[in-house]
């Protein structure tokens, strides 16, 4: 498994094997055993369903220039007790052609939404790289 592995394995913890998952990655290898929706980098996230069990966004926000808009959509898209999750990289993932990149921190995000107003339960974490891992369950 990747790195983070606790991290993960928490994460799972909370997903029923029913899940619906949509994945904002490359993440099928990590959740095999889940229904899997995947979409690229270049898609609108205005067009979501708001039925989604789970979003999963690795190292999605920081090239996205619209990052505030997709966070909350994301958010509504979540179906209530849902599972929102997303990690950040501390910095560029080298092999990526890249336009935009911005480091985001809890402070940020934190700035960007009311936490605890959208979820039940949620925890923020450093690796030992500095990328910021978040997930949470939705109200």
């Amino acid at each position: 498994m990747r790195k983070n592995k606790d991290f993960w394995d928490k994460v799972k913890s909370k997903l029923p094997l029913t899940s619906k998952i949509l994945d904002l990655g490359d993440n099928k290898n990590l959740f095999k055993e889940y229904k899997f929706y995947t979409i690229s980098k270049d898609f609108s996230l205005t067009f979501l369903k708001k039925d989604y069990s789970c979003i999963l966004a690795t190292n999605f926000f920081e090239y996205d220039p619209f990052y505030e808009i997709s966070l909350l959509t994301c958010i509504n898209s979540i179906s209530l007790n849902g599972v929102f999750v997303f990690t950040i990289s501390f910095t560029p993932v080298e092999d990526d052609d890249i336009d935009y990149y911005k480091h985001l921190t809890e402070k940020e995000i934190r700035r960007i939404f009311d936490i605890d107003k959208y979820f039940n339960e949620y925890q923020f974490e450093l690796n030992e790289d500095n990328d910021l891992l978040f997930y949470g369950i939705k109200k």
